[in-house]
């Protein structure tokens, strides 16, 4: 007599050879994905509200009226404005999915990953490279928008300084990328496989990570990286190798901007 057939346990499923529904937790579900964006609104504006109003306070000669034309922030108050949105992020998915649903962070795609995936999102951060110059350079040429300028604005108003590129690279380059991982393919990605095909929850996942970073030119490299990082999910299972891509990503950009400030001042 042969063995009954039962389902093997998610934990002992191979990530390689299946797709990654046994391994998603079946509490994700269409109201915590609700609650965590409501959640996400209120933490965002909420705390970017502290942020604004001790940053007005401590640096009382920026003229929030000359926002369009010059920062409205100081230094401290960009870097705890993009602190303050991650946060709002990492404590939304926490409350709902690790406190209230006891739900454990594997089930949001933390497990250990084969060395092959992780050397993997390297070599793909690596070869990303000369593929978003080649984007840039068409969005430039098309849209008449300068990615310099444009980046300069966002992070470094201020041209380089110690504070920023440190605070910025830290929080910009391994902070984000772990919190938005996390949020958008550990949890909205996750929720879209249960019920889609890879194709569509890529492409719609990744459609959401481009939407939330509000500025359109930056939108088509964000949605390309969007979908390769759920690939990289989807066939590792780990959320790990999406992390590392990410955050190789951010640093590169990161570098490279203060860099070139960092010696266009000297």
């Amino acid at each position: 007599m042969s063995a009954p057939e039962t389902a093997a346990p998610a934990s002992s499923i191979n990530p390689e050879k299946s797709s990654l529904r046994p391994l998603i937790a079946p509490e994700i579900n269409i109201w915590s994905l609700i609650v965590i964006g409501l959640l996400i609104m209120s933490l965002g504006v909420g705390l970017g509200l502290l942020v604004f109003l001790f940053d007005a306070a401590a640096t009382p000669d920026i003229d929030v009226a000359d926002g369009v034309n010059g920062p409205i922030f100081s230094e401290p108050g960009i870097i705890a404005l993009l602190l303050a949105q991650n946060a709002a992020f990492a404590i939304a998915v926490y409350l709902v999915l690790i406190r209230l649903q006891k739900l454990p962070w594997s089930a949001l795609g933390m497990r250990p990953a084969k060395a092959k995936w992780l050397k993997l999102a390297l070599a793909i951060a690596i070869l990303w490279l000369p593929v978003s110059m080649g984007i840039e350079a068409v969005i430039e040429g098309q849209w008449g928008v300068s990615f310099d300028e444009l980046l300069m604005k966002l992070y470094a108003p201020y041209g380089f300084t110690w504070t920023s590129a440190l605070g910025i690279s830290f929080i910009g380059g391994l902070v984000a990328p772990f919190c938005e991982e996390i949020l958008f393919r550990g949890v909205l990605f996750a929720w879209l496989r249960r019920h889609w095909n890879l194709s569509l929850s890529m492409i719609a996942s990744a459609a959401v990570f481009a939407a939330v970073h509000v500025i359109p030119a930056v939108m088509p490299e964000i949605f390309i990286l969007g979908l390769v990082m759920a690939w990289l999910y989807e066939r590792s299972g780990s959320i790990y190798p999406a992390i590392l891509l990410h955050v190789t990503n951010n640093l590169i950009a990161f570098s490279v901007l203060f860099g070139s400030l960092a010696f266009a001042t000297d």
